[in-house]
């Protein structure tokens, strides 16, 4: 269903341009005396470790928790889909951003959610460039045997949700909700619901919103996304040994 942009929409146009100049404003600001302080643009901080958030948590198994402990813990390395399969480990983690030695990389926290409900937790790693806050994500997912990285943009991997569902952003009224699934050479980006626009031979903007494979009316997508907004988010934890340790622990 296409229809021309009405006010609604112009709306959502700019309360989505509004969520991407707050995500290029939000830098990470950390002191000696509070390591585990992250600020981002998503309304989700860093958890302490022994709160109540681990109920509802998936279990990992033993094989796959030695795996991301190794890489998490020894430096272990994982095959980064995005550097062609190429070996990598987390002190080089600067490798999947940028190859200039000026740009500090680091790591502040982590979550671990079964993104793709396959029964196996992965564990998602947000990085942060020059200490700003909006870089990306890298996740590590394994598969028989061996540890996976899969590096995402922030537009791409937005408000993540317990459910391991997600905003997704390609421009003002072109956005969505999405899933993940993986490969041993990367990833996609299973597009639940979303909208996207055109302009048409008079240069009006229309958008085109869907659903699960169908189109749908404005308000129907207006009310999925109020739904998702409504989800639980990811429990991020300050990304240290201990806080590690504490998560595979409490996952059993």
């Amino acid at each position: 269903m296409k229809r021309k942009c009405n006010i609604t929409k112009c709306i959502c146009m700019i309360l989505a341009a509004l969520m991407g100049v707050l995500s290029a404003c939000a830098f990470y600001d950390e002191s000696a005396d509070d390591k585990a302080a992250v600020s981002s643009v998503e309304d989700s901080s860093v958890n302490d470790i022994n709160n109540e958030s681990w109920v509802n948590s998936e279990v990992i198994s033993s094989s796959v928790e030695e795996s991301y402990k190794t890489v998490l813990l020894e430096n272990g390395d994982f095959i980064s889909t995005d550097l062609q399969n190429r070996n990598l480990n987390l002190s080089d983690i600067k490798d999947v951003v940028t190859d200039d030695d000026s740009i500090t990389v680091t790591i502040p926290k982590f979550a671990i959610i079964d993104l793709d409900n396959d029964g196996e937790s992965e564990v998602v790693l947000w990085i942060q460039i020059n200490g700003i806050s909006d870089y990306g994500f890298e996740i590590l997912r394994y598969q028989e045997g061996t540890v996976y990285g899969y590096t995402l943009p922030y537009m791409a991997f937005m408000n993540l949700k317990t459910d391991g569902t997600f905003l997704f952003s390609d421009g003002a009224a072109d956005f969505g909700i999405g899933k993940l699934k993986f490969s041993e050479s990367g990833y996609i980006v299973d597009r639940l619901y979303y909208s996207e626009s055109k302009y048409d031979s008079d240069n009006e903007l229309s958008v085109q919103y869907v659903a699960n494979g169908d189109t749908c009316s404005e308000e129907e997508f207006n009310h999925i996304v109020g739904s998702q907004e409504e989800k639980s988010n990811a429990d991020w934890y300050g990304f240290t040994d201990d806080n590690v340790n504490s998560v595979f622990e409490n996952m059993f």
